[in-house]
């Protein structure tokens, strides 16, 4: 199926996101300019109730009128556009076609080749060789049907229209609270947050000897394995390890890191979450996330004691999650399984972040662990932990520097409070 300009549409909100602006403006915009020289393009259709605009229709309207915030509108409008010809099975936005659609942009990179003019079945042949173990892209191309042609057209027109294809990609997941992605949605961090990990993370892996190395072993996490990948990818070789997990959340991450052209090897985990990594590395987690949206309290602990059990003196970690969990007062068993992880020795800092990092829940505050070496040679009275409340905005405050004194946590484990 030929993509023509004509299968593009979308809803008033989309042409709000494209414009950069709120609803309510695009139908001021569209009543105002009625009886004008340049009217708001008409409906071109509907579906199921709602009025669908020609995508190229109002980009052209944007542009004679000068309207909305984004000069790039016309660059930017595959992002936003739905794909409704007859012959799509589906609309790309749908949980279905967007894995599709992303499995196919991971195949442009991969195959380095534009995709339009290639049949089902060759497309087919090229995910199966991209893919042999179908631990990524193929199942996600082979269940489009007849809607796989239409699909890849629109995934080079997505690809042009961003620049790249992994702008393309980056772009989608950056609408990630569209109907469909709500295990995306609800764990996105912001960019601060991402920026803030990734940081961490390189810094750590700078005391290290040997190529860098990161692990995430969190079922469908990929943001801030991206980050680095952006930020630090061209300035020194760097091997990414993730999950072996067979969710779609995994899968959409492995796709991501592979139209990056990451390095990617996976980390068998097992059904209890254990694993295992040899040698110098720097372990990354986020919590929730995306392949396990909603863990509760023991469940990010026990996810994180995961990491602790495998550790040695060569590696390293940085975790995110909610401050309740890893920095507020715990009771019960919950508590017991932090003081167990505080006991470890691993955990040498514990920084209370500011609320806003989480975008699903901008009051909810985050704090970060970062682990190392337990140096288990020295007595657990003369151990030390850094702490730092940066949502209080004081200083952070390092126990026994100057003075050898146990965190608080090694007393009280169960009430340990991470205020400085």
């Amino acid at each position: 199926m030929e993509t023509s300009t004509q299968t593009l549409r979308m809803t008033l909100s989309d042409v709000a996101s494209l414009a950069q602006v709120q609803r309510p403006v695009v139908s001021m915009w569209r009543k105002r300019s009625s009886g004008g020289p340049l009217p708001f393009p008409t409906a071109a259709e509907r579906i199921n109730g709602i009025e669908m605009f020609d995508a190229d229709h109002v980009t052209a309207w944007l542009q004679a009128t000068g309207r909305g915030n984004n000069p790039e509108a016309r660059n930017d409008v595959a992002v936003f556009a739905k794909l409704t010809a007859p012959a799509a099975a589906a609309h790309w936005d749908s949980r279905q076609t967007f894995d599709g659609l992303t499995s196919l942009l991971a195949l442009k990179v991969i195959t380095g080749e534009a995709l339009a003019q290639k049949t089902a079945a060759e497309l087919l042949d090229a995910a199966d060789e991209a893919d042999p173990d179908d631990v990524f892209l193929y199942s996600e191309l082979e269940a489009l049907g007849s809607a796989l042609t239409g699909l890849a057209s629109f995934a080079d027109r997505l690809a042009d229209s961003a620049f790249s294809a992994p702008a393309a990609f980056e772009k989608l997941l950056a609408h990630r609270f569209k109907d469909g992605l709500r295990e995306q949605s609800d764990t996105a961090l912001t960019e601060a947050a991402l920026t803030l990990m990734g940081a961490a993370a390189m810094e750590l892996a700078s005391t290290l000897d040997g190529r860098t190395v990161i692990v995430d072993s969190t079922p469908g996490g990929s943001d801030v394995m991206v980050g680095i990948v952006e930020r630090f990818g061209e300035s020194r070789p760097i091997t990414l390890l993730t999950a072996d997990h067979h969710g779609s959340a995994s899968r959409q991450a492995r796709r991501r890191l592979a139209v990056h052209g990451a390095d990617n090897e996976p980390v068998k985990v097992d059904a209890k979450g254990a694993f295992a990594v040899s040698g110098p590395a720097v372990h990354v987690a986020q919590y929730p996330a995306p392949g396990d949206p909603s863990p509760n309290t023991s469940g990010i602990l026990l996810g994180i004691e995961n990491i602790v059990l495998q550790m040695d003196d060569a590696q390293r970690a940085v975790v995110i999650a909610s401050a309740r969990v890893v920095c507020d007062a715990l009771d019960g068993d919950d508590g017991n399984l932090r003081s167990d992880l505080l006991r470890s020795g691993r955990v040498r800092a514990i920084i209370r972040l500011q609320p806003g990092l989480l975008r699903a829940k901008p009051r909810e505050p985050q704090a970060l662990w970062v682990l190392g070496p337990s140096f288990a040679e020295v007595p657990i009275a003369d151990r030390w932990t850094m702490v730092a409340d940066h949502a209080a905005e004081v200083r952070p405050q390092q126990v026994g520097e100057g003075r050898r004194r146990r965190p608080p946590a090694a007393v009280r484990p169960a009430q340990h409070n991470c205020r400085g």
